[in-house]
């Protein structure tokens, strides 16, 4: 299993956007950041090319406690700067980047507490293969929270809401690690967009469509996005009956094997942590294989105290 990251982040491929959608990515960007993050430290991060976005100046804006990075231009320079370490408080970090090549880095090659994995990140702007490369990363593979908006690939101009999953093994059954977020849970979070010079009204809640909303249009000004439901919903409450592999030995009364029995049926195994973990399976819903190590690794390990 692998727990995909917490942390948030926006991640605007400056070849996606134009005058009239960035005035529309800078209005969601607000309505998110105040609907998901009003009591979130914010890191705020760009790089040059994202400087005169508007949407810049609308998170700069926020009355969070913030820290600003400007992103280096250099793919091996990661995201310096950052200071990873918010003690148990809600983080939530912005990054605006034309290219996602630091954030790959940083994801990748960084050491392992070069990253918060406990904070909420959304990409913004990135294409999804991007978002599939980045869950597949080192620090990628433990985030729980990775939200994505991506550009259409027609020529709509809207944009789409995407997210982790967090069960890596989906990948290997050919189920992309991105996924809508209607298709996951039963409430959305698509938004009522108010357009003010009257042309049109969206009010977008149906539970197959994973569009956001158009924001293309130059004749319609969206001053408000309305979100619903939660863009970070606990995901580890149900496991959706994935596989986690429990290695058992035996040691009484905590774990006893029945001789009789074929090793790796569940039959085979008892004792009170075995009862343990069976219950927590039940109130997880996650599903056991078990495995046994090679006959006398355990009494290795069990003298080797600095193995």
């Amino acid at each position: 299993m692998a727990l995909l990251l917490t942390v948030f982040q926006l991640a605007v491929a400056q070849s996606h956007i134009t005058q009239a959608n960035d005035a529309a990515l800078a209005t969601l960007v607000k309505s998110v950041v105040t609907h998901e993050l009003s009591d979130c430290l914010l890191v705020v991060m760009w790089d040059a090319a994202m400087k005169g976005s508007s949407v810049v100046a609308i998170v700069t804006s926020f009355p969070n406690v913030k820290q600003v990075v400007e992103v280096g231009a250099r793919a091996d320079s990661g995201l310096e700067g950052v200071v990873w370490d918010w003690g148990g408080l809600c983080r939530a970090y912005l990054l605006l980047l034309a290219d996602p090549a630091p954030l790959l880095h940083q994801a990748s090659k960084a050491p392992h507490n070069h990253w918060d994995y406990r904070g909420r990140w959304v990409i913004v702007g990135l294409k999804r293969d991007q978002l599939e490369t980045l869950s597949l990363t080192t620090k990628g593979r433990k985030t729980e929270h990775l939200v994505g908006v991506i550009k259409a690939e027609d020529d709509s101009g809207r944009y789409e809401l995407l997210h982790n999953l967090i069960y890596n093994d989906r990948i290997l059954e050919g189920v992309l690690p991105y996924q809508s977020h209607s298709v996951l849970y039963s409430t959305t979070i698509y938004p009522d967009i108010h357009i003010i010079d009257g042309f049109s009204s969206n009010n977008n809640n149906s539970v197959n469509h994973k569009v956001m909303g158009h924001y293309s249009s130059p004749h319609n000004v969206i001053t408000s996005v309305h979100l619903q439901g939660t863009l970070f919903p606990e995901k580890t409450r149900d496991l959706k009956g994935i596989t986690l592999t429990v290695v058992v030995i035996n040691i009484p009364p905590n774990i006893l094997l029945r001789n009789n029995v074929a090793e790796g049926l569940e039959d085979r195994y008892f004792g009170l942590d075995v009862q343990v973990v069976r219950a927590l399976a039940g109130l997880f819903n996650f599903t056991l294989q078990y495995i046994e190590p090679p006959s006398g690794i355990y009494r290795l390990l069990s003298v080797c105290k600095k193995c």
